[in-house]
């Protein structure tokens, strides 16, 4: 029948115009007695489920049931030796359970496996009088309890969860003390960590006479089962938190899907889009053609258009803005317009009279053999109490004094007492990276032209620290520093790493200098190399004027630009929100709405059941009476005397009011689809 009907449905489109009123009526005939076809068979299905509940069967028992009548019961082999040899029963069962189970021995591990040994040696031998957790409840010892399965295999004591849910039901507090103590105390009772286990052949083998061809099961007694529960949700709440974004298994909250989201549009930026951007100098002028043009955009729809969950039909100009995607072409031009300037052929206007911070030429660098072996500290909460030593202190930030400008300093201590200062301006489009890097190299070229020979010098900065102990960074600021410490072997000039305001008095004074250096910046600036992090930003800046002009000018997406007018303004407000199918179906006009369905022959009319207008994302978010006590109840809520064309896309834009109108248009989505079914 659902063939049936849905060819019945492919015939209205090709219909003549003659025979199109009785081709719809055999149609909606067919889906009639589908639906009535279907709707009985949901209520037999229901009513034989039913049945087998009140047996307690649950959807799988019956399939657990046929499958275990029809399995033929083997019987258990013996297991052979490598050798050869034959095991007796007893001897079998001890082989197994060393090789499913071995001991955790320390002969033959790794490093790695040792270093954990240790650390978890260390905190199980640690002591300590505190509760550092709240103690158990009476809420979540009943959520724990109720959500055991009573028809779960217990362990060998052989109370099932629905026994243990009756036996702490009767007197909570007896269990809820004990699981408390030992939260306190900080043991798990050795009782319940021993198994019963179950061990189950692996399907498909040729030969079960060897250990790797079973699977064992463990059957933990379930009160022990409950309090690890009551355990792991407490240690969930602790380490969610931070844990990185990336891990989707075993979090609540979050599932294959989120996986499968996340690993498209990976794809997409680190697979697809790097592979057609190569050699994008060579052949950017190639995409101002009309088929180049689309050939880019077809690769591109089809992931905008999953990534926001749109239609098919949408038009590229809305799914691209929705899914926050720059046009290919556009991207095209970038890449190739950032090459040109990395390797000097070209310059932005903005920037003719701007030097940019290009890496160190190749033929520039030191002989392999006499490369400087440079390294750092790191000191977390220790001194370094080198008296005879000239300690140095580094600093280089932003600041909201001095518009524009970014700010350094390096100040020289000896014996608790600041006896060199020195004050460096960075033009304002320079990053804080290289106010960093210039006052560490300050500080190099000052301690090599002093007649002491022992320095430590300090900074914050690990990012710079890195760069400078890493060979393979060609930064101008990092090889002058690298040269500066080659060149000069009888200078004991070592790096450390210190935590940026922690009271240490040279540190703070150094921040201190750097913000008296942004209160006069009348000279010229110490360094005005313009990194090649301003510079994306500026043609990324130019790339997006780009597209919000082409997005505005096109003819198609008007029901997006109803929502969001602006491209770039768009983004903002897109990369918060969480897509779904009825919200994509809004925000693009493309969806179960009566203007969409007559357009593409699916339905007999565009009217909507009000009767006075056609059924489009406008009529029914702002105009249909159908909907006006949900829209009254919206006004309300965002506070506006009407919501509608005019000022949708304002109202959007407020970040307290997003979240009550996304509701909305999912809400009245959900009832014109149900509707239109």
């Amino acid at each position: 029948m659902k063939k049936d009907v849905a060819t019945k449905k492919r015939r209205i489109r090709c219909a003549a115009p003659a025979r199109r009123t009785v081709v719809i009526e055999e149609y909606l005939k067919a889906k009639h007695n589908y639906k009535e076809e279907i709707e009985k068979a949901v209520i037999n299905s229901w009513k034989s489920f039913c049945r087998r509940a009140r047996d307690r069967e649950s959807l799988w028992d019956g399939i657990y049931r046929v499958i275990k009548r029809t399995n033929e019961r083997k019987k258990d082999q013996n297991m052979l030796k490598k050798d050869g040899r034959v095991l007796t029963p007893e001897e079998s069962a001890q082989y197994l359970a060393e090789t499913l189970f071995p001991e955790d021995t320390k002969k033959g591990e790794s490093r790695e496996h040792s270093d954990i040994r240790s650390r978890a040696e260390k905190i199980n031998n640690m002591e300590h009088n505190a509760n550092y957790d709240p103690l158990f409840t009476h809420t979540e010892l009943t959520e724990i309890v109720a959500s055991f399965n009573p028809k779960k295999a217990p362990g060998e004591d052989g109370f099932t969860a629905d026994i243990c849910g009756h036996a702490i039901s009767a007197n909570p507090s007896i269990y809820l003390t004990l699981a408390n103590k030992c939260l306190t105390l900080g043991y798990f009772p050795a009782r319940w960590k021993k198994a019963t286990v179950i061990i189950l052949r692996k399907p498909d083998r040729e030969a079960y006479d060897q250990p790797k061809a079973y699977r064992p099961i463990g059957l933990l007694p379930v009160l022990g089962k409950i309090m690890e529960k009551m355990i792991v949700k407490r240690l969930n709440w602790h380490l969610i938190p931070r844990m990185s974004e990336r891990q989707y298994g075993f979090v609540p909250q979050k599932g294959t899907e989120d996986a499968l989201y996340t690993q498209t549009k990976h794809i997409r930026e680190a697979v697809v889009e790097p592979v057609i951007l190569y050699a994008a100098s060579a052949w950017s002028p190639s995409v101002s053609k009309l088929y180049i043009k689309k050939r880019l955009d077809s690769v591109q729809r089809g992931f905008a258009a999953k990534i926001c969950k749109a239609h098919k039909t949408a038009s590229l100009n809305s799914v691209r803005v929705l899914a926050g995607l720059l046009p290919l072409d556009l991207r095209v031009v970038e890449e190739a317009t950032l090459f040109k300037i990395k390797k000097g052929h070209d310059t932005l206007e903005v920037l003719k009279d701007v030097e940019i911070e290009l890496k160190t030429p190749y033929q520039n660098t030191p002989h392999p053999a006499k490369i400087p072996q440079i390294s750092y500290r790191v000191l977390a909460n220790e001194e370094v109490n080198n008296e005879d030593k000239i300690h140095v202190y580094t600093d280089g930030s932003k600041t909201s004094e001095g518009v524009g400008w970014l700010r350094a300093a390096v100040t020289f201590w000896r014996n608790d007492r600041e006896i060199l200062k020195h004050k460096l301006t960075l033009a304002g489009f320079c990053s804080v990276y290289q106010a960093e890097l210039l006052a560490l190299k300050k500080a190099v070229h000052l301690a090599v032209r002093r007649k002491e020979v022992g320095f430590n010098i300090f900074s914050d900065a690990r990012s710079a620290l890195d760069a400078i102990t890493s060979s393979r960074s060609l930064s101008p600021l990092v090889t002058d520093i690298r040269e500066v410490l080659g060149k000069h072997p009888e200078k004991e000039i070592k790096l450390f790493w210190v935590k940026a305001h922690a009271g240490r008095e040279g540190n703070e004074r150094a921040d201190e200098l750097a913000k008296e250096a942004t209160k006069n910046h009348k000279n010229k600036p110490s360094y005005d190399r313009c990194p090649l992090s301003h510079l994306k930003r500026l043609i990324r800046a130019e790339t997006l004027q780009k597209w919000a002009t082409r997005y505005k000018n096109e003819q198609t997406g008007k029901i997006t630009k109803m929502f969001f007018p602006d491209a770039i303004a768009a983004y903002k407000i897109i990369r918060n929100i969480t897509f779904n199918s009825t919200l994509s179906q809004i925000l693009t006009g493309h969806g179960g709405f009566s203007a969409y369905l007559y357009r593409f022959k699916l339905k007999e009319s565009p009217t909507c059941i009000c009767g006075y207008a056609e059924e489009d994302v406008p009529h029914i978010l702002f105009d249909c009476p159908v909907h006006l006590y949900v829209r009254m109840k919206l006004e309300n809520q965002i506070d506006v005397d009407k919501i509608g064309k005019c000022n949708i896309a304002s109202e959007l834009a407020k970040k307290d009011n997003r979240k009550t109108i996304l509701q909305y248009c999912i809400e009245i989505g959900t009832l014109v689809n149900n509707r239109n079914k």
